[in-house]
């Protein structure tokens, strides 16, 4: 069983979040939810759970639809001053 060395958090399947740490067995659904190797005590021991290849290759470099671009806009100012009164 793989160790980390620092503590995660990892959502399982229905969005419950899963704190592990050093001292806990990671069970086989976190191993492969984990995607930062920095996090494994042994980084050779770190699973390779990377994508599949079916689906980089599913990955295109082009979108399927024209981006829309829009005209750029002016930056964006704070609030209006308070108006003072005339002395």
């Amino acid at each position: 069983m793989s160790q980390l060395n620092t503590y995660v958090h990892v959502q399982d399947d229905r969005m419950v979040t899963h704190i592990f740490g050093p001292d806990d067995q990671v069970p086989e659904w976190a191993v492969k939810a984990i995607s930062n190797p920095a996090v494994w005590a042994d980084r050779d021991e770190y699973p390779s759970v990377g994508p599949s290849s079916d689906a980089v290759a599913e990955v295109k470099s082009e979108p399927d639809v024209p981006v829309a671009y829009s005209e750029p806009q002016p930056p964006r100012r704070g609030r209006k001053p308070a108006a003072k009164d005339a002395v």
